[in-house]
């Protein structure tokens, strides 16, 4: 396989640190924080910790997650986020993944909305010059990646 076309398409990668502050939603402001400083597409990976965590894996019938939690009082620690910043309907879009941990199990999934930032989560984005859009698959429903 051929990368070339691939790289050329991306360009250049600038890095750039976000650190999220008690009650913000992981989410939202990783999406906010990607249009705020004009990233079209990055990738990102993070650590931190949660008050709320929330995650959502495939039932196995197609792209409709469902709600898991750590069980138990307490926030969870963010032992891997990794994602990526997409173009969908003209705005940055993030789709990521995390492992949670509340010191007694490990949860992994897709991060949703509602997932609350306690302490703290730091992000690093790394943004690319090109840029990746998103169209809607046919067969299973999803936004997959146009290229």
């Amino acid at each position: 396989m051929n990368l070339d076309p691939v790289m050329s398409f991306l360009g250049s990668v600038r890095a750039i640190a976000l650190r999220l502050s008690p009650g913000q939603d992981l989410l939202r402001s990783i999406e906010g924080a990607a249009e705020a400083r004009g990233i079209r597409t990055a990738f990102l990976m993070g650590i931190g910790g949660l008050r709320v965590g929330r995650l959502g894996v495939f039932d196995g019938k197609g792209y409709t997650p469902k709600e898991i939690r750590p069980r138990g009082e307490g926030a969870v620690e963010i032992a891997s986020l990794l994602g990526n910043i997409t173009v969908k309907d003209g705005r940055p879009f993030a789709h990521v993944h995390a492992v949670l941990s509340n010191g007694v199990e490990v949860l992994a999934g897709h991060l949703l909305e509602g997932s609350e930032v306690w302490p703290t989560a730091e992000i690093v984005f790394l943004a690319t010059q090109g840029e990746i859009g998103r169209v809607r698959d046919p067969e299973l429903g999803y936004f997959r990646w146009d290229i």
